[in-house]
């Protein structure tokens, strides 16, 4: 792939009016190390229409994905999903799992805030491995600091934001370009700032879940 692939895609951004209620996407941008897109949305429809579709295009896309998630608050008595687990370590995606995973980005808890997720796509031979924390862990900063496989991308969402952040190499792999114009995400690019300005939401400050429940 080219190394002006992100560029190149920017350049072929739609124009809309300031009317237009479309996702938006910053993109955070550095030399070296992997970049992210942050994509917020304009309101609770699109939202829940992306989160509702996102487990069945990520199945479909060739990789294997694993998830992990936590609320930090108690849970809100009206909350529409009351079921998920008040943390949830890494778990491989299936097809017999997949609402669970869309139902994720549903819950609410007793300030309104949404769950931490973090959605992990891997090659589908490292998968298992991956579920250990150790080796995610490291697998995770080989990826953040060097772009190296097996990680492909992350996806993680931050109670309190009103974006989700997604981590990609700049050369990302066919798989991974055919999720992101799935998702829409160059046609929307708006902002393009450092990396740097990401503070907390870097991939690098992504913290894990062991099976026992502690957070890393």
């Amino acid at each position: 792939m080219p190394f002006n692939w992100f560029l190149r895609r920017q350049s072929q951004s739609k124009r809309v009016s300031e009317e237009s209620r479309n996702p938006e996407v910053v993109s955070f941008w550095r030399e070296h190390g992997v970049i992210s897109y942050a994509l917020t949305f304009p309101d609770d429809y699109h939202r829940e229409t992306f989160f509702s579709q996102l487990p069945e295009h990520l199945l479909s896309s060739g990789l294997a994905w694993c998830w992990q998630s936590g609320r930090d608050a108690p849970l809100a008595p009206d909350s529409p999903i009351q079921y998920l687990p008040e943390k949830r370590p890494l778990t491989r995606l299936t097809r017999d799992n997949k609402q669970e995973l869309s139902d994720e980005f549903r819950e609410r808890d007793i300030e309104g805030y949404g769950r931490f997720i973090t959605i992990i796509g891997c090659d589908m031979e490292a998968v298992e491995t991956l579920l250990d924390v150790s080796q995610m862990r490291q697998a995770l900063k080989a990826f953040a600091d060097t772009e190296t496989p097996p990680v492909r991308m992350v996806l993680n969402q931050i109670t309190d934001s009103a974006a989700v952040h997604i981590f990609v190499p700049h050369r990302p792999v066919q798989a991974i370009q055919n999720l992101l114009w799935v998702f829409e995400i160059p046609t929307w690019v708006r902002q393009v700032r450092p990396y740097r300005q990401l503070w907390g939401a870097k991939l690098e400050e992504v913290p894990l879940i062991t099976h026992e429940g502690e957070i890393l």
